[in-house]
């Protein structure tokens, strides 16, 4: 005969399903104090891969929610820091990088965006 704990953890069990497609998420930073130094949240928004739309703004492909992705990145603020992440759900662009074209539409296209021609 089988016993069953008595305490059971039913998170354990439903799980809401990943989404079946990522997201793309923004990430936006200003690092206020002169002279901070990027570089640790460069590496890991790159090790993320996240890309490099703007000077200070970054788009990235994941299943996470935008809190989930924060979380991530806060470890390479300050307190004084300004960050912000948000899911994208449609954009306009104008003069963007080849690179940045090409990302956009790979990605756009899996995470269920439509896209418009100009």
């Amino acid at each position: 005969m089988t016993t069953l704990p008595s305490v059971v953890d039913w998170t354990t069990y439903f799980q809401p399903p990943p989404p079946a497609h990522p997201h793309i998420l923004a990430v936006a930073y200003d690092l206020y104090r002169e002279g901070q130094n990027y570089r640790g949240l460069i590496e890991k928004l790159e090790a993320l891969g996240a890309i490099r739309i703007q000077q200070s703004l970054w788009w990235t492909a994941v299943t996470m929610e935008p809190l989930q992705f924060r979380q991530l990145l806060l470890p390479f603020a300050d307190y004084n820091d300004s960050l912000m992440v948000m899911k994208v759900t449609s954009f306009a662009g104008h003069e963007m990088r080849p690179d940045i074209h090409a990302w956009i539409q790979r990605h756009a296209i899996a995470a269920g965006m439509t896209l418009t021609a100009a």
